[in-house]
């Protein structure tokens, strides 16, 4: 993944940089998560939610209400290794 051309999209999608996070923030990532999605969340994460081809991207705070115990689909899929990152306009969780 190149992080750097990600990076670019999400500037020019919501108009500001994304935030970085340390892995201790990221403590609810499966173990077996792969780098590459491991690397969007330390790196390309917005810090607020925007649209992208009609779904909402979120930034860490909301992914994490969307994985809170009981929350579906996030604290359903969780266990299974599943991660929400965004929405579309109905509500319905985008997963990874």
């Amino acid at each position: 993944m190149d992080v750097a051309i990600i990076v670019q999209g999400i500037r020019e999608k919501s108009g500001q940089s994304p935030l970085s996070h340390g892995l201790d923030e990221l403590e609810f990532l499966n173990e077996d998560v792969a780098g590459d999605v491991r690397d969007y969340f330390r790196f390309c994460l917005p810090q607020d939610v925007y649209v992208a081809s009609g779904v909402r991207i979120l930034p860490l705070p909301r992914i994490l209400t969307e994985m809170d115990d009981g929350v579906s689909p996030g604290g359903y899929l969780r266990p299974f290794g599943y991660v929400v990152i965004g929405s579309d306009v109905g509500g319905n969780g985008l997963c990874v």
